[in-house]
């Protein structure tokens, strides 16, 4: 939920600081979005109000980042027989709040508690850690062959959702590396329960395996 003060404290202490890194936001919005590579990326201010775990505060402000990547998103509900359920969080290949993406030690909560300049000093921390942190990690991951290397290095800023099992492997397969894909179901998804639950992706890999041989 935007007011007035938020809206106005993003115009004047990030929305220069966005732009220069291609990101967009109309007026009234708290979502920037920008189109980079083969990806759509997005990062969202969200509002709760009086967060019952801090009852002094007026507001909690979360910021989530999300990446779709048009080239996988179809094979990666493929995998799954078109259940949504199983892809969830709008076909995002990626999404999450952004202090994930922080080292453990830099993770900051953003509150206000109704003083004069509380939305400025949040915006304003929050330019630093999107600096600092949130924007290269978007530039890490603004291909989808991106997800393979993230399988075979791991990356501590990004972390593991039995979701992003089938993104990866539907970045394999687009690559034609169909082989790989199902390294990272088995890996990923391997257990009795999960390869059940995701049966119709270990289906659809074998299928493209036959294919090519």
């Amino acid at each position: 939920m935007a007011n007035d003060e938020l809206t106005e404290a993003i115009r004047d202490e990030l929305d220069s600081t966005m732009q220069a890194a291609g990101f967009q936001r109309p007026k009234r919005s708290l979502v920037f979005t920008r189109n980079v590579a083969a990806s759509r990326q997005s990062i969202e201010i969200t509002v709760q109000r009086r967060p019952r775990w801090q009852p002094d505060a007026v507001d909690y402000l979360y910021p989530w980042t999300r990446v779709e990547f048009t080239r996988i998103s179809d094979t990666a509900l493929e995998l799954v027989n078109s259940n949504v359920f199983l892809i969830g969080s709008g076909h995002a290949a990626i999404a999450q709040p952004i202090e994930f993406i922080c080292p453990k030690d830099q993770r900051v909560q953003w509150y206000t508690f109704g003083t004069s300049g509380d939305y400025v000093r949040c915006v304003r921390s929050m330019k630093e850690v999107i600096l600092r942190h949130v924007i290269p990690f978007l530039d890490d991951y603004s291909d989808p062959m991106s997800l393979i290397k993230y399988f075979e290095q791991g990356d501590e800023r990004l972390p593991y959702q039995r979701r992003l099992a089938l993104f990866i492997a539907a970045a394999c397969i687009v690559n034609g590396q169909a082989a790989k894909a199902l390294e990272v179901l088995e890996a990923k998804l391997g257990k009795p329960g999960p390869r059940e639950q995701y049966s119709s992706a270990f289906e659809y890999v074998h299928r493209a395996l036959r294919a090519a041989v």
